[in-house]
């Protein structure tokens, strides 16, 4: 079985002023979140 790692953050999902997702946003906040020590991240984890 493939280890996933010990550190697993809930990402929040950014949104636009239209409401639509920010993909662009999404992306650096995950790569953020991987530089700054997550070895993944969970998407839809929080409400």
């Amino acid at each position: 079985m493939k280890e996933l790692g010990r550190l697993m953050t809930a990402m929040v999902t950014p949104f636009n002023e239209k409401g639509e997702v920010d993909y662009g946003q999404a992306t650096k906040l995950a790569l953020a979140l991987l530089d700054s020590g997550s070895d993944g991240v969970v998407v839809v984890g929080t409400t």
